[in-house]
């Protein structure tokens, strides 16, 4: 990449480029380098399981919550009822605290990585 010598150069990495199964913690920098220089930046990167999952209670959608594994919070299900979780290791189960009360998913041996959202029902 061909970068302007003594000038701040904004650098924007392209997530399309990146495989669904890795997530960088900055995908924007700024870098100005002298004439003639070879600049190396290194990026952190690290291996996720992505699980893209449309909750539903007795049929119906959770609107809101909060989601746990093994008592530590992982995130949330927004109003559309779809929950999308960025992890490091794969899970067996959830447990969703909403209005509605508290339930469970079985995850295990659910599909990570697919980028297609998966119905489940939590009990």
């Amino acid at each position: 990449m061909r970068l302007n010598s003594y000038e701040d150069n904004l650098i924007n990495l392209n997530p399309i480029d990146i495989p669904d199964d890795v997530e960088i913690s900055e995908s924007s920098f700024r870098l100005t380098p002298v004439d003639n220089a070879v600049i190396y930046k290194k990026i952190s990167a690290q291996k996720i399981k992505r699980y893209i999952l449309r909750v539903t209670y007795n049929g119906d959608v959770i609107n809101g919550a909060d989601v746990y594994n093994e008592h530590k919070y992982v995130g949330f299900i927004p109003n559309n009822g779809v929950l999308l979780l960025n992890l490091k290791e794969e899970l067996s189960s959830l447990t969703v605290k909403s209005s509605l009360g508290t339930c469970n998913i079985d995850v295990k041996g659910r599909k990570f990585n697919s980028n297609i959202i998966e119905d489940v029902e939590c009990e």
